[in-house]
C-alpha cells in the first residue's frame, strides 16, 4: 500500500464533516470516538427531534449514513488513497424511539479495510456494505445497512 499519513483526530474529522457535508453542522454532529477499526458519531436530541420529542427518523438515517461515509473518508485519507465516496444504497430498520443523544457506530475490521484499499489502489471501483448501529443505552434503536461505492480519484466518476 501507499505510505500512510497521520491519522485524523476526532476533532479534525468533525471539522472536515462540517466543511464537506454542511448538514452535519446543522445537526451538530461530532465524532466522539475514532479508532483504526471503528468510529462513533453523536448528535444532540434538541437539534434532531421530531414533534413528539423523540429523535427524528431522518436524522437517525442521516447520522448512520454519514458514519459509514466518514469512516471510509478518514480511512482513505489516512492511507493516502484518494477516492470519491458515495452512498449507493441505504436501508434502515427502526426498532425503538431514541429519547436522548443520538449515536451511530460503525466497525470495519482491518482485513476488510485492506481488501477495500487494495481494490482502490488497483484502480477499481469498489463497493462495500457497512452495518451501522444506532444504539440507545447500549440497545439497538435502529440498524442501518449502507452500500458505499468508492471510485479511485484518477478514474472518472461518471
Amino acid at each position: 500500500l501507499l505510505p500512510r499519513t497521520a491519522s485524523m483526530t476526532p476533532e479534525q474529522l468533525t471539522t472536515e464533516l462540517h466543511r464537506l457535508i454542511p448538514l452535519t453542522a446543522a445537526m451538530q454532529v461530532e465524532v466522539v470516538d475514532l479508532r483504526p477499526e471503528s468510529l462513533i458519531l453523536q448528535a444532540p436530541l434538541d437539534a434532531n427531534r421530531n414533534h413528539a420529542g423523540n429523535a427524528f427518523a431522518g436524522s437517525l438515517y442521516a447520522l448512520a449514513s454519514i458514519a459509514g461515509w466518514a469512516f471510509l473518508y478518514q480511512l482513505t485519507q489516512r492511507e493516502s488513497v484518494p477516492a470519491e465516496l458515495v452512498l449507493a444504497d441505504g436501508r434502515i430498520r427502526y426498532r425503538r424511539p431514541v429519547r436522548k443523544t443520538l449515536f451511530a457506530q460503525v466497525l470495519l475490521p482491518s482485513d476488510e479495510q485492506q481488501r477495500f484499499l487494495a481494490s482502490l489502489i488497483g484502480g477499481h471501483r469498489t463497493r462495500l456494505r457497512l452495518d451501522v448501529g444506532v444504539p440507545d443505552l447500549e440497545q439497538p434503536a435502529a440498524l442501518f445497512q449502507g452500500l458505499y461505492v468508492a471510485v479511485p480519484a484518477a478514474l472518472p466518476t461518471a
